[in-house]
């Protein structure tokens, strides 16, 4: 190998190999030293004591030989600290020192590992090297125990510790006790054990004594004021508030809640708060007592259904609210009802999923029976599953009013999105939808009812039969109103079965095998039929009649097949689907 150190030492794999080999022969026989730094002034007198701490940082010298004998140039040096003469784990970060004068061999460099790298334990130096600066690190083997110096045999505090002996009293910072620990309140310190106070501390510091950052709950933990106030005050409740939840709450049933209340009326209403989660439970509800979740999707309550007929998940009653939850009945007994009306509720339900599966001769989102009459705002009804009649809000012989309700019924024999029987109800912006591939499924079911339908959808799809509304003997009034059918073998828009109505700017259609848009028919009497600015489509009949039926329709369009039938026509500004005017038979 040539003996230019000025030769970058990557230059040649080979001269690589030799000179790290060379290298390391030379410097197993180097002393590294670690000591403390000298004075500024070679042979100056040192003060009799410093109180100046040393600090963490030492010098190394060392020399360093190539075959020609010692370097004189710049070079760059890594030198790592380690537990073990090989391998190891490596103690601190590696210190780079780029840029060192070596003369003669001869370097020094300044190292700092740290307050901790020296424990105590053996260590080694391991030292990588360039010359010149700028080439590839050659790593010398093998690493170079650091060898203690005089000065880090004795330390500032070894001094006073050293002449010690016995227990320190409290007055040289002891505790003057053999037994006891130390504890510091004014740094930081671990302080393991458990800690007895003899007597009640007692805090004299101007600011807070002290803080928690831990989020754990400390059990058995008394506290006089919290903020000021005593812990009482944290404790009490709004004015006939409870609470039901899972844990924290002060039930965690609702009936537990509701039995607990015995003073409800009408000067002193309660409401009964239901947090998050699953409540499996029947609840009748009680007068003045309101029932509140914390939303449709996070508090339901469940149960499986007991097959009554006069009975559900949540039984209603007269002045209250139930609002903000989701109820649901389950099972595969005759009957599943979510929400039950008894008779003369007067229930108002707002904010509510109400769902019902698996009964399997009756199952409904919501029942209303026997003189009730509840209000439903911002409902939604569904119902399910193999059962005879699946109905999403069935209405018995009451009086409901439902606002912004979406009603559906599927997989039953005879699917019903609202049913109405003997029942004047008043709907607004109401979408109701049945839907059944063997079924027979009605989107309105009146029977002996006289309903005012505003704002509607009403639509049936799917099955052998499929009616958009269907009236038996009702006379109900239906202002913009959606009434389709499709799907099916047989499908009608409306059909009438002996019935008397208004329809006034509403659509009625059908597509889908025999379909007929309006199909009116009895078998006796006399029933009037008034369309006033609507539209009726289908491909069969626009308009079916037999002689029972009197249909007067005005500004309207019957697209389709045109009106057939008996009975009596009478048609006054009117047109067919291209628009061409209708005589006065709607022909």
């Amino acid at each position: 190998m040539e003996n230019n150190m000025n030769k970058p030492l990557h230059s040649h794999k080979n001269h690589l190999l030799r000179l790290v080999s060379l290298l390391a022969v030379v410097l197993v026989g180097l002393n590294g030293i670690a000591r403390a730094q000298e004075p500024a002034l070679a042979g100056a007198e040192a003060p009799a004591a410093l109180n100046v701490p040393t600090g963490t940082s030492f010098t190394y010298q060392g020399q360093l030989k190539d075959a020609s004998g010692p370097v004189t140039a710049s070079c760059d040096f890594q030198l790592s600290l380690w537990d073990a003469l090989t391998a190891g784990t490596q103690i601190g970060s590696t210190q780079t020192r780029t840029g060192v004068a070596v003369s003669e061999g001869l370097f020094i460099v300044t190292l700092d590992f740290g307050d901790s790298a020296f424990d105590g334990n053996a260590r080694w130096l391991e030292i990588a090297v360039r010359c010149p600066s700028g080439g590839s690190y050659a790593t010398l083997t093998p690493r170079q125990p650091l060898t203690p110096a005089p000065y880090s045999l004795y330390s500032a505090n070894a001094g006073t510790a050293a002449n010690l002996s016995g227990v320190l009293p409290v007055s040289n910072g002891g505790t003057g006790s053999a037994t006891k620990n130390f504890v510091d309140l004014s740094t930081d310190q671990p302080v393991g054990g458990v800690k007895t106070f003899s007597s009640a501390p007692s805090f004299a510091a101007p600011g807070a004594p002290f803080s928690v950052s831990s989020t754990e709950v400390v059990t058995n933990l008394n506290a006089d004021q919290l903020d000021g106030l005593h812990a009482s005050a944290f404790q009490q409740h709004y004015h006939n508030l409870l609470a039901v939840a899972k844990s924290g709450g002060d039930f965690t049933t609702i009936t537990d809640a509701l039995n607990s209340i015995t003073t409800n009326s009408a000067a002193n209403p309660f409401t009964i708060y239901v947090a998050p989660g699953v409540y499996t439970e029947t609840v009748t509800m009680k007068p003045y007592v309101d029932i509140e979740g914390a939303g449709e999707q996070a508090t339901k309550i469940t149960f499986t259904n007991t097959g009554s007929y006069v009975t559900g998940t949540v039984v209603g009653t007269n002045n209250a609210e139930l609002r903000f939850l989701t109820v649901e009945s389950t099972g595969g007994s005759a009957v599943a009802y979510a929400i039950y009306n008894s008779c003369g509720s007067s229930l108002r339900i707002t904010h509510v999923t109400a769902i019902a599966s698996g009964g399997w001769n009756y199952t409904s989102g919501v029942v209303t029976a026997c003189g009730s009459s509840p209000t439903l705002i911002n409902v939604t009804a569904i119902a399910f599953g193999a059962s005879n009649n699946t109905i999403g809000v069935d209405s018995y012989n009451s009086l409901p009013t439902m606002t912004n309700v979406t009603a559906s019924a599927s997989g039953g024999t005879n699917n019903y999105g609202v049913y109405n029987d003997e029942s004047s109800s008043t709907m607004t912006n109401v979408t109701a939808f049945a839907s059944g591939e063997t079924s027979i499924n009605y989107g309105v079911y009146n029977d002996q009812s006289s309903p005012r339908m505003t704002n509607m959808t009403a639509y049936a799809s799917g099955g052998t039969e499929n009616y958009g509304v269907y009236n038996q003997s009702s006379s109900p009034v239906m202002i913009n109103v959606i009434a389709t059918a499709s799907g099916g073998s047989n499908n009608y828009g409306m059909w009438n079965l002996s019935s008397s109505l208004t329809i006034q700017n509403s659509v009625i259609s059908a597509s889908g095998g025999t379909n007929d848009g309006l199909h009116n028919v009895a078998t006796s009497g006399s029933y009037t039929v008034k369309i006033n600015n609507s539209q009726i489509s289908a491909s069969t009949s626009t308009i079916y009649q037999d002689s029972h039926y009197t249909t007067q329709v005005g500004a309207s369009q019957l697209a389709g097949a045109g009106a057939f039938g008996g009975g009596t026509y009478l048609c006054v500004a009117s047109y067919n689907g291209s628009y061409t005017a209708l005589d006065s038979t709607c022909h």
